[in-house]
């Protein structure tokens, strides 16, 4: 479960922070800039079409991994000695 989560997870998280790093960056480099701001506006629009992009993907990652959950289930079941 933890696995699944994970990848689930993942194609969200690993774009936002290197949009978090980048920012870091721009800080860095134009210290006058009030990047703070502009970073909640940046992070909030690339999550959000991170998440309308992927609805998809997000959707099969799922049913992978509910339906593997439940043939293992029922191979445990089948080895304990249940129907």
């Amino acid at each position: 479960l933890l696995v699944v989560g994970l990848r689930l997870a993942a194609g969200i998280v690993i774009p936002l922070m290197l949009a978090t790093f980048a920012m870091a960056l721009v800080s860095r480099a134009f210290p006058q800039a009030n990047v703070f701001v502009l970073s909640f506006a940046v992070t909030l629009m690339l999550g959000l079409l991170l998440f309308a992009f992927s609805g998809e993907a997000l959707h099969q990652a799922a049913r992978l991994g509910i339906q593997t959950g439940v043939r293992d289930a029922r191979a445990w079941v089948h080895a304990l000695g249940g129907t």
